[in-house]
């Protein structure tokens, strides 16, 4: 309202989900595939993916050889056709999620959204279940790695990858500089068909 910005919140009903289900994953696809509409604003996303990510890439202590691996996909993004105006909730995972039993009932944390390429939000819910293959049932995650590869050509995915492992190395390192490097050599490994 005029220069001010108000939120609206309200208690929801439910509990952060713990374990992706088929269920669940296909209630947040079809969620995700709602921020795929004109936002009214722009912002030039592809550019500012490549600089966050080689910022992290040179500042985050990882090993050489995933560095290269890193490096290489997001070269491959250089040319991408990125979306610059679509609704990017910006961490998208299912440990944003609250759950009523069977039913989402919200989505939490959105502080990075913005506009840029709605896809982010698939390929952030596919590189949860890549990286904690633990907290998703098999049958959800290959619906969210289907989902990734119909919507994301192959160098728009490994691009958005490379953000995703950078980034969140780029946070361990920040809190405990000695993981880094560990966290991200598991990360590449886990996304390794993504990356290259």
């Amino acid at each position: 309202t005029g220069t001010a910005v108000w939120s609206l919140q309200e208690r929801l009903a439910g509990e952060v989900l713990r374990r992706l289900t088929l269920t669940h994953a296909e209630q947040l696809l079809r969620l995700a595939g709602r921020h795929d509409i004109d936002s009214g604003r722009r912002r030039p996303w592809r550019e500012d993916a490549i600089a966050a990510a080689h910022d992290w890439l040179d500042s985050t202590p990882i090993d050489p050889t995933d560095a290269r691996v890193l490096a290489a996909a997001i070269d491959r993004g250089e040319g991408a056709e990125i979306l610059q105006t679509t609704i990017v909730h910006g961490d998208f995972h299912h440990g944003n999620a609250l759950v009523d039993g069977d039913e989402i009932t919200g989505v939490l944390d959105w502080e990075l959204a913005g506009p840029g390429d709605w896809r982010f939000d698939l390929v952030m819910l596919a590189f949860g279940c890549h990286i904690r293959p633990d907290t998703c049932e098999p049958a959800a995650s290959a619906l969210v790695t289907e989902a990734v590869r119909s919507e994301c050509p192959d160098e728009v995915a490994a691009l958005m990858m490379a953000c995703q492992v950078l980034r969140l190395a780029s946070m361990i390192a920040a809190r405990s500089p000695g993981r880094a490097a560990k966290a991200c050599g598991r990360m590449v490994a886990a996304l390794d068909h993504w990356l290259r």
